[in-house]
């Protein structure tokens, strides 16, 4: 699991490095990305959270196809780590609400983008609990 988050952590530290550097980052698809989970976060009752549409579209908007796709962030091999260990990998809400913040940062001039995007992989991990069983809460 922790090698997956050394290159989660350096992926995505890459991924906002390059969308922060380029003056023609066209970041609305983010941004529209990230208006389509709010709108679902307000129907559900579910807490925990494997979505990664918000990484996966930064990093199509870094402008390295190499890193376009799920998998370049390890993403089936993280989900399925995290459903071995049953493992809940953080709360929905405040995962929405550091990726309007690393959005909002990138948009502004990028640097702030770089330290949040790390403190953002770097609790993830940290603060994710097994989840009880034969229930979706920690």
């Amino acid at each position: 699991m922790d090698y997956l988050v050394d290159v989660r952590t350096a992926v995505e530290g890459k991924v906002v490095e390059l969308a922060a550097k380029r003056a023609d980052a066209d970041l609305s698809a983010v941004g529209a990305a990230l208006e389509r989970t709010e709108a679902e976060i307000a129907k559900s009752v579910e807490r925990g959270s494997l979505d990664l549409r918000f990484e996966t579209t930064l990093a199509r908007g870094a402008g390295n196809p190499l890193l376009n796709g799920d998998a370049t962030f390890g993403a089936p091999a993280l989900v399925e780590a995290w459903s071995e260990r049953h493992i809940a990998p953080g709360d929905w809400h405040r995962f929405h609400a550091e990726h309007l913040a690393i959005l909002d940062a990138l948009e502004r001039g990028g640097e702030a983008a770089q330290c949040l995007v790390a403190d953002y992989v770097n609790r993830t991990v940290k603060n994710a609990a097994p989840m009880k069983k034969g229930t979706r809460e920690r």
